[in-house]
């Protein structure tokens, strides 16, 4: 009589095994296409607004016109165009606390439209833009300077001048950035800005300040109504400074070109 064989409770659970790890990776791939699909079906709030949304990021469209109109299409195309809201008019522009962004930027329209109209959005009164470069060009800043709540200050001679006498170059912690290229100069220029925005702050009635770069959003996450001056508001009186911690944030897929509008 032959052997009595094993039983083969072994070789199932190996195979159930094998299958488990065979249907896992497919069922991740396949839940991860679907929360990145984008169907018709599905409402994308970004697909509401025409492209090229912001003035300076697309040329006008040419009219074809007859030579007395002319100046009638330079005057219209020099117009700054902003369909998300006209007038810039913002109902936080009266409220309390009054919150004060300021920058130092080169950069272009594209970059800084949209994020002054986020931190309109989220209750930002006043913008102190420290300009030079691009930012600095008639066509963008005149641009920028035609925004209610928004102050343009050029890099100029005076202002370098007014700079060099600040009491800041007598501070320790700043004294290890003076006189080194690329991040420390820029460091050392932001600090100088940002202490001359504090007094232009006071003088405009502002109670919190706020240092951030063009290509950073501020997030005023768990306030209600997304309000960093409702988040502000909550703050105790004898608190003289917030951190926020930063985040720093990779965008979800290689083709997004503008993480602030797409």
């Amino acid at each position: 009589m032959p052997p009595a064989q094993a039983p083969s409770g072994g070789g199932a659970a190996w195979r159930r095994l094998l299958l488990l790890l065979t249907v896992l990776p497919l069922t991740l791939a396949a839940l991860a296409f679907v929360l990145q699909w984008r169907g018709s079906g599905v409402d994308d709030p970004t697909a509401r607004w025409p492209p090229h949304a912001f003035p300076g990021k697309a040329a006008p469209a040419r009219l074809s016109l007859p030579s007395s109109d002319c100046r009638d299409v330079l005057v219209g195309s020099s117009t700054p165009s902003f369909p998300y809201l006209r007038g810039w008019s913002f109902p936080s522009d009266s409220g309390s606390p009054k919150v004060c962004v300021q920058t130092s930027t080169s950069a272009g329209l594209e970059q800084i439209l949209p994020w002054l109209f986020y931190h309109k959005v989220v209750g930002v009164a006043q913008f102190l833009l420290f300009v030079e470069g691009r930012a600095a060009k008639p066509n963008v800043a005149g641009v920028l300077e035609s925004i209610p709540g928004v102050k343009v200050v050029y890099r100029t001679k005076d202002l370098e001048e007014q700079q060099a006498r600040s009491r800041i170059w007598n501070e320790t912690w700043l004294s290890g950035f003076f006189y080194k290229p690329c991040n420390y100069e820029l460091f050392v220029k932001q600090s100088l800005n940002m202490e001359m925005a504090i007094v232009m702050a006071r003088d405009y009635g502002m109670d919190w300040i706020i240092h951030l770069d063009t290509d950073e959003l501020l997030y005023p996450g768990g306030a209600s109504e997304y309000s960093v001056r409702h988040l502000l508001a909550e703050v105790p009186h004898d608190v003289d400074m917030v951190i926020f911690p930063n985040y720093e944030s990779s965008v979800e897929r290689d083709n997004i070109k503008d993480p602030f509008s797409e």
